[in-house]
């Protein structure tokens, strides 16, 4: 009892995070901030604009890097980002 599993935190992977990707969810953020201030009708729509722009930021992000990481696998440089999958 009181024993760890073993697991630890795992890294993020931010290698296919741009500026873009940070900059919405740090306006997620506020505005999660904003909401817990004071919850209002105004502020949870605001928040859930929020959530759904970033979501859609980061999806496009996300599948945008991994199209050029894959077509780099087929280069000698490319060789070498095949541990980014591990």
């Amino acid at each position: 009892m009181g024993e760890s599993k073993g697991f630890g935190l795992r890294d993020k992977e931010s290698w296919w995070q741009d500026e873009k990707v940070k900059e919405n969810v740090k306006n997620k953020r506020q505005s999660l901030e904003i909401l817990l201030g004071c919850n209002n009708a105004e502020n949870w729509s605001r928040y859930q604009y929020a959530g759904n722009e970033t979501r859609k930021v980061i999806s496009e992000a996300w599948s945008e890097s991994y199209e050029e990481f894959y077509k780099d696998l087929g280069t000698k440089n490319g060789e070498h980002k095949i541990y980014k999958l591990i």
